[in-house]
């Protein structure tokens, strides 16, 4: 009997975080903002446990590199909240996501078709090698299956190549839109009042300077 020996501490560490994304519509030339948020992992490998702290350390900084790449290249469908219309950055995740459900039907069915198969084929094969079900049928429905999930993983793709999400209902895409993001304009004059909200606030709270009178004699 082996009994395993550790050999080796793994830290891992996860970072979330966002940042405002600036957008000028292609069509309308309309400004907006939305918030992107994403979340990344970073690993650090202690070998021999000589060096957790810096393991610890290595899987953080990881972690921040990775987040900080995700939110200076990541994009969300976000339309244009004025026109409706998704801009060309958009359109590739707007494709990989469209009918995603159908890929991941599709390869579950068909990878699950092979343990299905093995212990299957031993179940029907019987103890006296009588099939439960007849061999022919048996064979029939693992090939209509695997088809199927064949099927659905190519729909997928086929479909995806062609799918343009600025074909769907403009008031569908508007509402979409102003319900993630806000105008350039608007966003600037709520900080501009906020900023001076603080500001005045801070020249409440400030005691009066004192004054001092100096008195000849």
């Amino acid at each position: 009997m082996s009994i395993p020996i550790p050999y080796a501490m793994e830290y891992t560490s996860t970072m979330s975080g966002s940042v405002l994304k600036l957008v000028r519509c292609e069509q309308c030339e309309t400004e907006y903002v939305y918030q992107l948020e994403r979340t990344a992992e970073g690993q650090g490998t202690s070998f021999l446990f000589t060096d957790n702290e810096g393991a610890s350390a290595r899987a953080s900084s990881r972690a921040e590199e990775t987040l900080r790449r995700k939110l200076e290249r990541g994009v969300d469908l976000v339309p244009c909240l004025a026109c409706g219309w998704y801009q060309q950055d958009m359109i590739p995740r707007a494709r990989r996501e469209h009918r995603r459900w159908m890929f991941n039907v599709g390869a579950c069915l068909t990878v699950g078709l092979i343990p299905v198969a093995i212990f299957g084929g031993i179940i029907n094969a019987g103890r006296f090698g009588e099939p439960a079900i007849p061999w022919p049928v048996f064979v029939a429905i693992l090939v209509v299956l695997a088809t199927i999930g064949i099927g659905l993983m190519v729909a997928k793709f086929i479909g995806a190549r062609t799918y343009d999400p600025n074909g769907q209902d403009v008031e569908t895409r508007k509402q979409l839109g102003q319900a993630r993001a806000v105008l350039r304009a608007d966003l600037e004059a709520q900080l501009r009042a906020q900023h001076a909200n603080n500001g005045a606030a801070a020249e409440k709270s400030e005691p009066p300077a004192a004054s001092t009178e100096l008195e000849n004699k």
